[in-house]
Order: C-alpha cells, then sequence, then structure tokens
C-alpha cells in the first residue's frame, strides 16, 4: 500500500489480474456447461429422429395391414353374398322341383281315381227296409 491508504499499481494490477482470472475461468466454465447442454440436446433430438423414423416405418406397415384387412372384408362379404344368392336359387330350384313333381302325383292321383270310377261298377246301397 501507498503512504496515503491507496492501493498501489501492482496491487491494482494483480487485483485486476485476479478478477480477469475469474471471469475467463466463470465463462470457460459457462460454456463448457452449454456445450454440454448443446450435446445432450443434440443426442435427444438424434434419439427423437430415430423414435420418428421408428414410428414412420410402423405406420405404413399398419397402413398395409388395413388394406390387407380391408380387402379380406370385401372378399368375404362378396363370397357371403354369393354364397347366400347360390342358396336362394337352390331353394327356388327344389321348390320348383317338387311343386312340379307334386303336381305330377296329384294329376295321377286324380287320373287313377278316373280311371277306377270308369271300370267299376255303381255302387249302390242297399237299405234293409227298401223295397226292391
Amino acid at each position: 500500500m501507498a503512504d496515503n491508504g491507496a492501493p498501489s499499481r501492482e496491487e491494482v494490477n494483480a487485483k485486476l489480474e485476479a478478477a480477469a482470472t475469474r471471469t475467463e475461468s466463470r465463462f470457460e466454465n459457462v460454456s463448457v456447461s452449454l456445450e454440454l447442454r448443446f450435446l445432450s440436446i443434440d443426442g435427444k433430438l438424434d434419439k427423437l429422429a430415430e423414435s420418428v423414423s421408428a414410428l414412420t416405418a410402423s405406420l405404413t406397415e399398419v397402413k398395409a395391414e388395413n388394406r390387407a384387412t380391408r380387402w379380406l372384408v370385401i372378399s368375404v362379404v362378396g363370397a357371403a353374398f354369393i354364397a347366400i344368392t347360390a342358396v336362394i336359387v337352390a331353394g327356388m330350384a327344389v321348390l320348383w322341383a317338387t311343386q312340379g313333381t307334386a303336381t305330377s302325383a296329384s294329376e295321377s292321383v286324380l287320373r287313377v281315381q278316373d280311371i277306377r270310377r270308369a271300370s267299376a261298377p255303381p255302387y249302390r246301397v242297399s237299405l234293409p227296409n227298401a223295397r226292391r
């Protein structure tokens, strides 16, 4: 210290040097901290990009599966419609054939009855008290 109580030039310079060193040290610490943060964020962004890529691939697979499922449903519904139509047509054919056979059978029965009536002697009822 100088005689008048003021610090000497060397002391002031030493204090300024110490303050400058502390400031540079703090600046380097902040710089390293920011660099670590950016590296951390960069790593997280890389992971996020990988996740988005995986989700995109998964979504593409799901869309393909949905397309296949949609065509399967359309095919099954179409096949069911064709099968139901075939059953209805077959039922109508059986009904038509059966009705034709039933009509033929009833006509045959009527013919047989007509033939029996024509060939049989007339039926006479004899009453016990009837006079002849």
